[in-house]
């Protein structure tokens, strides 16, 4: 895939997010990391790769990544409810959130 699309594609960022999303599903996490590192770094305010991103470091327990991803990637103009959830989640302030967003890490309170 790589091999094949220019860098100026304009789903460049859809296919890195794409590909982080098969490592996912493969358990390959760090794979993932930097596949959605890689979307987020071509646009900035792409939501759904910042929320995917913020899921995998919740899923490996680096709650404050998950903020850092999601508050970097607001202040540079994202508006996706799903990102905007997340960040409240994380903030304490929702009452229905995605898995893992609620509670402390480590006591398996969620």
């Amino acid at each position: 895939m790589e091999k094949n699309v220019s860098r100026g594609f304009v789903l460049w960022p859809e296919l890195k997010l794409l590909l982080a999303e098969a490592y996912r599903g493969l358990g390959e996490l760090g794979k993932a990391v930097v596949a959605a590192e890689a979307s987020l770094a071509m646009k900035p305010d792409y939501g759904r790769a910042a929320a995917f991103l913020a899921d995998l470091w919740i899923d490996m327990g680096k709650r404050d990544e998950a903020l850092n991803v999601l508050k970097r990637t607001v202040s540079r103009g994202a508006r996706s409810r799903a990102v905007i959830r997340r960040l409240i989640c994380l903030q304490g302030k929702e009452r229905r959130c995605p898995p893992g967003y609620r509670g402390d890490i480590g006591t398996g309170r969620r």
